[in-house]
């Protein structure tokens, strides 16, 4: 069996997490043993932390510019459009080269091209697998644009033979997402990340009279930067450090307010991308990572990289969060004040005052994450599912389309140090 990866993120969380996958299906012997083997597909910059030998990497695809380097927002979102319409090309024109694939397993895709180009990837007799991360867009500009993104996602998900979530909770997400009628969802629980293969080094307990709490990654509303900013002022113990890039500059100036009203030195932001080099260093000198999410329907790389580096976690009851933190003991979950919608990924954010208590209870305690536990560290077990080639899934799928089908999930519960995959 012969897999195609696709991960176009040069850097962040998808990068990373391929690397995880691929490395540890390398390192499990299944390649030559069970007859399976993989190869990466992604952009030409590459970061440098994500290159390894341990499988073919095929860096193909164009850069994606930053952003920041374009005058007028026409002309990014015409720059945007030209460049993902370009990059799934050039993928479908190397894969017509490469007639020893089975099977392709998207990390992402662009939302609008991919029903389409699922449709010619099943023509020619591939079989398609998608990790889902976001059931649901991290933000719509308009209605228009999140009735044009969630319908084209619901078509490309309805094509594939199998759809990979990290949770229970997300794996019922997705199927009401998708109004029930979907091929098999497989729950392949998230794993640690880890280190040039191997697993960070565990750390020890922040000493001082104060303690200081980590905000880490990209800057939008639906994180709740704003409410732990709030609950800052009942913190008065607590110094927080908020290291991430913004993404909405209108958000961005509201945390600067909140941040600007507590005392010079409690609060140090670094808007900007942070290097993977600095990674190490804002989580060891940290007593407690907390998520905030007001809305999420999802699972947080971030959550992995602070049991990575042996930190514990506050966290709102959102997306797979509470039920990670709760099934491995790794922190507290804060209830959310209510349902400002249907499913998992739509509840209002915490209270302030729940999320200060929250932080209380937990964050004299960095030494009680263990790494050995379930969900969490030494054990270099994949979860490894039925095959997906064969005429007998595209049959159980394919052959009626229009039927609702059933919830899936295969292998134990309990997550492995590496996310499991369901092509072997």
């Amino acid at each position: 069996m012969h897999v195609c990866m696709y991960t176009p993120s040069a850097g962040g969380g998808h990068a990373l997490y391929t690397q995880e996958l691929l490395t540890a299906l390398a390192e499990a012997e299944v390649g030559p043993g069970r007859g399976i083997a993989a190869e990466l597909v992604t952009s030409e910059n590459l970061a440098a932390t994500h290159w390894t030998s341990a499988y073919p990497i095929h860096p193909i695809l164009p850069r994606l510019t930053h952003g920041s380097e374009y005058r007028t927002a026409l002309v990014w979102a015409w720059s945007r459009m030209i460049h993902y319409t370009r990059r799934e090309q050039i993928f479908l024109d190397w894969l017509t080269g490469r007639k020893d694939f089975n099977i392709i397993h998207f990390q992402e895709y662009t939302p609008w091209l991919a029903p389409r180009h699922f449709r010619e990837l099943r023509r020619r007799g591939l079989a398609l697998v998608s990790t889902v991360h976001d059931i649901i867009n991290h933000s719509y500009y308009n209605n228009l644009h999140k009735y044009l993104i969630d319908y084209s996602s619901k078509l490309a998900y309805r094509g594939c033979d199998a759809l990979l979530v990290h949770s229970e909770g997300l794996r019922e997400a997705l199927s009401d997402f998708l109004e029930g009628v979907h091929p098999p969802i497989h729950v392949t629980p998230h794993g640690v990340w880890r280190a040039a293969g191997r697993l960070v080094r565990p750390m020890r307990a922040v000493d001082g009279p104060r303690k200081r709490l980590l905000f880490f990654g990209v800057i939008r509303p639906n994180k709740g930067l704003h409410v732990l900013l709030r609950a800052l002022e009942l913190l008065p113990q607590c110094d927080l450090t908020v290291a991430g890039e913004p993404v909405e500059p209108c958000y961005f100036e509201q945390v600067r307010d909140l941040a600007r009203r507590l005392p010079p030195g409690r609060v140090e932001l670094i808007d900007r991308f942070i290097g993977e080099q600095e990674v190490a260093d804002l989580f060891g000198r940290s007593s407690l990572v907390v998520l905030p999410y007001t809305s999420f329907a999802s699972q947080s790389g971030v959550l992995h990289q602070a049991l990575a580096h042996a930190r514990p976690v506050v966290t709102s009851d959102v997306g797979a969060l509470g039920e990670s933190v709760r099934r491995w003991g790794v922190g507290e979950v804060v209830p959310p004040r209510g349902r400002a919608g249907p499913g998992p990924g739509h509840r209002a954010g915490p209270r302030p005052g729940a999320l200060s208590r929250g932080c209380q209870i937990h964050r004299m305690h960095p030494e009680r994450i263990d790494l050995d536990e379930d969900g969490g560290g030494h054990n270099r077990g994949l979860s490894v599912h039925r095959p997906l080639t064969g005429p007998s899934l595209r049959r159980q799928h394919h052959g009626d389309p229009g039927r609702k089908n059933t919830l899936g999930t295969h292998g134990p519960r309990e997550a492995a140090v590496h996310p499991g995959v369901v092509w072997g």
